[in-house]
């Protein structure tokens, strides 16, 4: 289940900071883009956790606190290791996304299984740790394939996400 990097010579419009990711079916991107957010989910996770427990006063003496994670600069290790590894997630994630354009189409219209990215598009366009350019490419994805597959779904999930609405429970089905 390898994947082919595409540098911006012969890349689309849809190329994610001048790379694309080549997939030898979409099938293939489904399933490395399913690990990607399971990876993220994780980091996502540490992230915060790491965070709030920077957050906390420590007192000498204390034992109650976990003794795995004793240091603050073990918990900033942590977290740095986790926006890193977000950082680079985000980026895979969002290479694949020419992956599911028509080949025939010109324009870069999105076939009907674009469908499955919708959930991931719209976590990384929620997401406060994923950079700003990252969540504005996402949000421009979720209105391309509303618009070429007609589905109010993904509109939908652009706008809560530009609203900054919670996210719905619906939104994994499309990643089935």
């Amino acid at each position: 289940m390898k994947f082919t990097p595409k540098t911006s010579e012969i890349s689309s419009k849809w190329a994610y900071l001048t790379m694309e990711y080549h997939y030898l079916t979409r099938r293939h991107a489904k399933v490395w883009n399913t690990i990607r957010m399971i990876r993220m989910f994780m980091h996502i996770t540490i992230w915060v956790h790491s965070s709030l427990s920077l957050q906390r006063t420590f007192q000498p003496g204390e034992t109650e606190y976990c003794s795995a994670v004793d240091s603050y600069e073990e918990l900033l290790h942590y977290r740095n290791m986790a926006a890193k590894k977000l950082l680079e997630l985000e980026t895979d994630l969002l290479r694949s996304v020419s992956c599911f354009l028509e080949p025939q189409s010109l324009g870069g219209k999105f076939c009907t299984s674009a469908r499955c990215l919708i959930w991931p598009l719209t976590v990384l366009a929620h997401s406060e740790l994923n950079s700003p350019s990252a969540r504005k490419y996402a949000v421009s994805c979720l209105y391309q394939i509303g618009e070429d597959l007609n589905m109010e779904q993904a509109i939908a999930a652009a706008k809560m996400t530009r609203e900054m609405n919670h996210h719905e429970d619906w939104l994994h089905l499309y990643h089935l």
